[in-house]
């Protein structure tokens, strides 16, 4: 899944970087973390990752008037699942909760429409 943030004129910068790598025992390295819940299944913390769209300044801290395309791996969400119920899958209605280091949380509610392409938009 993929969505755009921007940095807020007067707001405070978010640190964009990287979440460390999977079985990384090191938590400094992330400061945004991105959570997946539905009614069967929680991950306090999935992998992402940040890519800048437009101009930005070089480095990983998204400030006013930057965008970012965060795009959130998902694949492991049904990993957890036990009945077929409990998969992401057609009309499967789940949320992300964006919490960067700093400011407010961002919580994006979603179902997954009954038919999937390669590109869905989950409006």
């Amino acid at each position: 899944v993929y969505f755009t943030i921007t940095g807020v004129p007067g707001g405070d910068p978010i640190d964009l970087t990287a979440p460390p790598a999977k079985g990384s025992t090191d938590p400094a390295t992330n400061k945004m973390v991105i959570s997946y819940s539905d009614a069967y299944n929680q991950y306090p913390s999935l992998p992402w990752t940040a890519t800048f769209v437009g101009s930005d300044n070089g480095d990983s801290i998204l400030d006013p008037g930057e965008m970012a395309q965060i795009n959130v791996d998902l694949s492991g969400v049904n990993d957890g699942a036990g009945a077929a119920a409990e998969k992401l899958l057609a009309y499967h209605l789940f949320t992300l909760e964006v919490k960067p280091n700093n400011g407010p949380t961002l919580t994006i509610e979603r179902t997954v429409p009954g038919q999937v392409s390669k590109l869905t938009n989950l409006r």
